[in-house]
């Protein structure tokens, strides 16, 4: 998939996501499908489609069915649930640090702290990996702040002029991580 195919991935979704972030989240997915050869990153696009309530779009049709030949090929790799399951808790995480960010209501640590007990609880027994704040701290000034956080800020303030205040009466529901989901940041 040439980076135009990427493109064309954001651009279709871009135009019917709900939130900011969606179509740059799908069409990472598929990116990271052509980039690895492994099929279960189209599987976690269509699943964030799905749970998106979005259309699968042309694009990404032709990237399902190139991964459904590697597959009855036996030529794709695996990898397999375990990265389509973590893919989904970061994603929950990140989401979440974004919302607690904005505005600089919080720092990353205060909100990491918050995302891993968010997703600690929420994602037990899910089978996937438990992210320490630490690890999402990291993450998401590596990942998620040079381009992503900035697309969603810009939505916000555009379209959500009231998502501030809505955040602000609920962001102390969040409870912080205890220690065991604290961790060491090593920059």
């Amino acid at each position: 998939m040439s980076k135009g195919a990427w493109e064309a991935v954001y651009w279709e979704l871009y135009k019917v996501q709900k939130w900011p972030g969606q179509a740059s989240i799908i069409a990472a997915y598929v990116s990271e499908w052509e980039k690895t050869g492994n099929a279960f990153y189209i599987d976690a696009a269509i699943a964030a489609l799905k749970e998106a309530g979005l259309p699968v779009t042309p694009t990404i049709q032709s990237e399902v069915a190139k991964a459904a030949l590697k597959r009855l090929d036996d030529t794709g790799r695996g990898g397999g649930r375990k990265v389509v399951k973590n893919s989904v808790v970061l994603d929950a995480a990140f989401k979440l640090m974004m919302n607690l960010v904005y505005k600089k209501r919080m720092g990353i640590d205060a909100a990491a702290s918050k995302a891993a007990m968010y997703v600690h609880q929420k994602y037990e027994g899910f089978g996937a990996k438990t992210y320490k704040a630490s690890y999402l701290a990291k993450c998401y000034t590596e990942q998620i702040r040079p381009e992503r956080e900035k697309q969603f800020f810009a939505y916000l303030d555009s379209y959500e002029p009231e998502h501030k205040e809505r955040w602000d009466a609920v962001m102390h529901l969040f409870p912080d991580a205890p220690d065991e989901l604290i961790g060491n940041r090593r920059d």
